[in-house]
């Protein structure tokens, strides 16, 4: 699975709410391979409810995944901030 893990232009400073956009974004990606993964190798994810909590819960831990990398900052306002939107962006892109 490919991920852009550049900005375009990485001179401009990021908001809180940019970073988060493209944690959650490539978080989204994760899920969807996820289940893909978890199909081939037999697991039946049926389309529908079954297939919407899986990618729930993997959502879930991927928020939780980048909260602790974004408390290794040590900025706690940023932190709360960064989690708040990216849990939100998810819930976004999973509506």
């Amino acid at each position: 699975m490919r991920i852009k893990s550049r900005w375009f232009k990485a001179e401009s400073p990021k908001s809180v709410d940019e970073v988060a956009g493209a944690a959650a974004f490539i978080a989204w990606r994760v899920a969807q391979n996820a289940v893909k993964t978890m199909r081939a190798a037999r697991f039946e994810v049926a389309p529908g409810v079954q297939y919407f909590r899986f990618v729930e819960e993997f959502l879930a831990f991927l928020v939780l995944g980048g909260d602790r990398i974004a408390h290794a900052r040590g900025d706690e306002a940023w932190r709360v901030a960064f989690t708040t939107a990216m849990a939100r962006r998810g819930g976004e892109n999973l509506a």
